[in-house]
């Protein structure tokens, strides 16, 4: 098998393997959240908010897909689902898209939280 074969299975291994929008959710919500809350950084009732933003808006629309699969047209659609409800679409896109979060936009492509 020549270089360029393990490269392309290599790749195909990562991305069958690479986290899912509710992987990455679950991880933040059993792991960082409770972290963030001890240190004060975080308050119940944010994460509460956090967590009925998850589950009621993100992980039906994004939640199957994988993290670094997701493109700005991807976004783009899921708030255009929320199109009648602008202050919820603000406060849903800027949870999904805010460095406190499971999901960081990295200017190429989203990513999950690694380590």
């Amino acid at each position: 098998m020549g270089r360029g074969d393990h490269s392309l299975t290599e790749r195909r291994r990562r991305a069958r393997e690479a986290p899912t929008v509710n992987d990455a959710l679950a991880r933040f919500f059993d792991e960082t959240v409770p972290r963030r809350i001890a240190a004060g950084r975080l308050t119940e009732r944010t994460a509460g908010e956090y967590r009925r933003q998850g589950r009621s808006y993100v992980a039906p629309a994004l939640g199957a897909m994988r993290v670094a699969s997701i493109t700005r047209d991807d976004v783009k659609r899921f708030a255009a689902t929320l199109f009648d409800r602008p202050v919820e679409r603000n406060r849903v896109l800027a949870f999904v898209s805010s460095g406190a979060t499971p999901i960081r936009w990295t200017g190429k492509g989203f990513r999950g939280l690694v380590g």
